[in-house]
């Protein structure tokens, strides 16, 4: 059973040090200006998104000094683009990015994320179902992996298919039809805050009114909430209610953290 919010928190509290408006976060990272409160925490949201958010929670596995690993792969590029169904395609950030042929309507409010937790054999085979089903049916997506084949036991989100929110439902419902054949290409883990539809596959919508992804937007509201309680002077074992309430306000329902604020979703899903 996936962890409740209060439990992602405690857990995320349990890895949370102050001292001296120094912010520790486990042994290995000092991420500290203690003449800058807000550079520490946006320095902090960045290790919060990495070694949380991206492995689902998995501290020990994520280790920010191998930068190398991201680096795109000619010869995994190659594979890739053999698996793209001939779509116009680039290389960004360590992903791989692909649309349809239709062009996404995919501006402002109304994208939500399909992450898969795919193996790296298994992305072809994936991008090869999502650009056939997706174009066959005339839908409008975006659609992007990891370049390098040595990132994906790194990340939950190895793989994020990028829609308008009317056809959610028609997507999990053909995701579901399909569950045994993807679920052969995936493995268990979906990124942190995400809505787990199955294994290995989550789902979140897009943060509107910011440049700021999904994850990277929940761990700085968090991370700002985490400060917010430091300097409150409450009892740190009064932290997580604290920021549960913060939360709260904002507009977020702690049972829905993988909506934006003031939804309350219309989205039909069986728990996975």
């Amino acid at each position: 059973m996936s962890q409740t919010l209060r439990e992602i928190i405690k857990t995320i509290l349990e890895h949370v040090d102050m001292n001296h408006g120094i912010v520790m976060f486990n042994e290995r990272f000092d991420v500290s200006d203690v003449n800058s409160m807000i550079q520490s925490r946006n320095q902090f949201s960045n290790l919060l998104y990495s070694k949380f958010y991206c492995t689902g929670g998995t501290i020990t596995l994520y280790n920010d000094v191998l930068s190398d690993i991201y680096t795109p792969e000619p010869e995994f590029l190659s594979y890739l683009s053999k698996h793209n169904n001939n779509l116009v395609n680039k290389i960004y950030g360590g992903f791989f990015f692909i649309s349809s042929l239709k062009p996404p309507e995919l501006k402002g409010k109304g994208i939500v994320r399909f992450y898969f937790n795919a193996i790296p054999e298994g992305i072809g085979p994936l991008m090869n179902w999502i650009t056939f089903q997706f174009e066959k049916q005339m839908l409008s997506y975006n659609f992007k992996c990891l370049a390098s084949s040595k990132s994906y036991s790194l990340r939950n989100d190895a793989a994020v298919l990028y829609i308008d929110n009317k056809y959610t439902q028609r997507v999990y419902e053909l995701i579901k039809d399909n569950i045994t054949f993807l679920s052969g290409w995936l493995k268990q883990g979906t990124p942190l805050f995400t809505k787990k539809l199955f294994e290995g596959i989550g789902f979140g919508e897009d943060t509107f009114a910011t440049e700021q992804s999904f994850g990277t937007y929940r761990c700085d509201v968090l991370t700002t909430l985490i400060f917010q309680a430091s300097q409150s002077g409450i009892a740190k074992e009064m932290w997580t209610d604290y920021i549960i309430n913060g939360l709260t306000h904002m507009g977020f329902n702690e049972n829905t953290f993988y909506l934006n604020p003031g939804n309350s979703g219309f989205y039909t899903f069986t728990d996975a």
